[in-house]
């Protein structure tokens, strides 16, 4: 026997079903594609918006830093830290592209660990004369370890200096004698461009600081690799003044 189908047949059982999924499909589609447009014409409006009101100066990009930050050097592989106690100096020189040098921040280590008081001076130097052989002290101060994070930035401010573009100087920092329990330390890492390497040394001797420590607990000396650089950011005033 030959059973024979007609559309007739089908009509009032599976396809009024499909059509009703196909109809909802495209319903929801639609809505999809009008939220997705509605969401990019409000986004194309707000986000200049917003990057205007909440300057991006963390982001780091091939060029250096975006917003009023300014990078000394691009930096690669971190080397490893170098501990601010027991009268350790440590000097980084840097060129200065913008004028209105108003402060600099500073990566730093804690290990985890809230830093103890410990006396740390610090003097920013204007390099001058042949080989920028010439230094003179132009804004000085204290900075206070207690209040670093681990692998964040000191933050060193300072009334601005007008004329500092095309201008070399050095930011030194000199601690105590002495180790605190808990102590704060500065980062060293690759430089990815030519730049001078921090100059790291006890008070009373030329040679370099290393990272572990004698029997009396002082840091040894260690010779800092020529493509080091500390992570340092200048600040700039609005306007260079």
């Amino acid at each position: 026997m030959i059973t024979t189908f007609h559309d007739s047949d089908m009509a009032g059982s599976e396809h009024p079903s499909l059509y009703t999924f196909a109809a909802w499909l495209v319903c929801l589609t639609g809505l999809g594609l009008t939220t997705v447009a509605a969401f990019r014409t409000v986004e194309s409006f707000t986000r200049p918006v917003f990057e205007k009101a909440v300057p991006r100066s963390g982001s780091r990009h091939l060029g250096g830093i975006i917003g009023t930050d300014e990078a000394i050097a691009r930096i690669g592989t971190f080397l490893w830290p170098v501990e601010v106690a027991d009268g350790v100096v440590i000097r980084q020189e840097f060129d200065v592209h913008r004028d209105g040098l108003a402060g600099i921040n500073l990566k730093t280590v804690t290990w985890h660990e809230t830093p103890a008081a410990h006396g740390i001076r610090w003097s920013l130097q204007e390099l001058s004369g042949p080989e920028w052989q010439t230094r003179s002290v132009v804004r000085s101060g204290t900075l206070d370890p207690t209040e670093a994070d681990d692998w964040g930035y000191a933050e060193i401010r300072f009334p601005p200096i007008p004329a500092t573009a095309g201008g070399r100087f050095a930011l030194k920092l000199t601690a105590d004698d002495g180790r605190p329990a808990k102590v704060m330390g500065l980062p060293l890492f690759e430089a990815l461009e030519p730049h001078e390497p921090p100059v790291v040394r006890h008070r009373s001797a030329g040679a370099t600081i290393d990272d572990s420590l004698r029997e009396d607990g002082a840091a040894v000396i260690r010779e800092i690799p020529a493509n080091a650089v500390l992570d340092v950011l200048l600040i700039h005033a609005a306007g260079g003044s």
